[in-house]
């Protein structure tokens, strides 16, 4: 039988048309659009939305305050599934809204003992519901006998392992010896499983942070032009520079030495200089230094190595060498900032 996904969205439109289910269908719309298209945080009012419209629709159904307790407890588990998987943003909005469902269940109780209404659906009568389709009815039975396998392989194991009747003291003794050493294996099995799960926990703080010490570093994105003159001025884009006042610097790479670069321009996201005169033509490569904090000490961080070519000014008697072709070249696709504070307005 072949799916069709349009059967699929019609049928479900077809089943939100019902008087008693327009308040659910509105509600799982709003749930959707809370959980996919609000990013940060839980909407306030699409929170009471969601509150209010879950509210009557256990008052038209008649469902008691089991079922919203049961919701809730079931937004719990989601919550943990959500957070092994670092979903935090999507955990958050789970918690406070499993959170929420709590409150409400609690309410419902307190309104259900005040006006002793005993005409309300629990869990019992949706579970007949259910059990009326044939692939509930599988997936029940399949745990089941699952249940009853896993119940009857433990009850054959402690037969088989305490297979001895205690008539004697010393087969009290050989119990007790039997006992021992399978406490000895579960404890063991404990412990090594926490370890197991100590150290994972470990890696992933280390990755975290190590993820996070990443972040810290200068990040160049682009650079224009890329073949310059002594005297053009160079623009570097990206992010995280850090400040002249704090530290970081531009660094160029000479030979086997280093030096500082004097910036006409610096932010935190982008930084002027002049190409000075007595650079050498050819490739110049340099970087960005940056001081920053961590773990109580100040340590240097660096972003990528960047290049640009720096070629000799011609005679305007010589005709253009194929640096000064690409050099024009490139002017077409420079920004405006740049072409303007090179002079090519």
């Amino acid at each position: 039988m072949r799916f069709n996904f349009s059967e699929l969205i019609n049928n479900t439109f077809q089943w939100g048309k019902s008087s008693k289910r327009k308040l659910l269908f509105l509600f799982t719309l709003f749930s959707i659009y809370n959980y996919l298209f609000i990013s940060k945080s839980n909407s306030g009012v699409i929170l009471l939305i969601l509150v209010s419209l879950w509210w009557q629709n256990m008052n038209i159904n008649k469902n008691g305050a089991q079922i919203t307790f049961l919701f809730a407890i079931a937004l719990l588990g989601l919550t943990s599934i959500l957070l092994m998987y670092n979903s935090e943003v999507f955990a958050e909005k789970v918690s406070i809204f499993a959170f929420m469902m709590l409150m409400v269940g609690t309410i419902q109780r307190i309104v259900e003992i005040k006006y002793k209404d005993t005409n309300l659906r629990d869990y019992d009568y949706y579970l007949t519901i259910f059990i009326q389709y044939r692939f509930v009815r599988i997936v029940l039975i399949s745990i089941g006998k699952l249940s009853h396998y896993i119940n009857r392989k433990i009850a054959r194991f402690i037969n088989f392992y305490f297979n001895t009747v205690p008539t004697r003291k010393i087969d009290h003794l050989f119990n007790g010896i039997k006992f021992t050493f399978l406490v000895i294996i579960i404890i063991y099995i404990y412990l090594l499983s926490s370890n197991l799960v100590t150290r994972m926990n470990r890696y992933i703080a280390a990755e975290r942070e190590k993820q996070y010490r990443i972040s810290l570093n200068p990040v160049i994105s682009s650079i224009e032009p890329l073949i310059v003159y002594a005297a053009n001025k160079v623009v570097i884009y990206g992010k995280n520079f850090g400040w002249k006042e704090k530290g970081s610097s531009l660094v160029m790479k000479e030979g086997g030495k280093t030096e500082k670069v004097v910036t006409e321009l610096w932010t935190d996201s982008k930084i002027i200089f002049v190409v000075p005169l007595d650079w050498k033509n050819k490739t110049a490569y340099f970087w960005i230094n940056k001081q920053v904090r961590w773990n109580g000490k100040i340590i240097t961080t660096k972003s990528m190595r960047v290049s640009i070519k720096v070629i000799p000014r011609t005679s305007q008697k010589v005709n253009n060498t194929p640096d000064d072709d690409a050099y024009f070249e490139q002017l077409k696709t420079l920004s405006p900032e740049t072409l303007k504070i090179n002079g090519y307005e």
